[in-house]
């Protein structure tokens, strides 16, 4: 049933479900890099190498949770 209403939306529907699905696409990357970013730049390590990057990553996760 749910699928099967997808015939029936207009077209401004249709726009606003393409329009959520990038902005979800687009911000996929940003999250899952961003606590790369922390691991590399701010806590000044590299992976498998020593614990700065692997803090940097937990605190860059800790920080997406709480603002999510």
């Amino acid at each position: 049933e749910l699928f099967g209403t997808f015939r029936y939306f207009s077209k401004p529907i249709w726009v606003i479900l393409s329009v959520t699905a990038l902005t979800w696409v687009g911000w996929f990357p940003f999250l899952l890099f961003d606590t790369d970013w922390m691991g590399r730049e701010i806590y000044g390590g590299e992976p498998n190498e020593g614990t700065n990057y692997d803090t940097g990553v937990r605190i860059g996760a800790l920080g997406l949770l709480l603002n999510s």
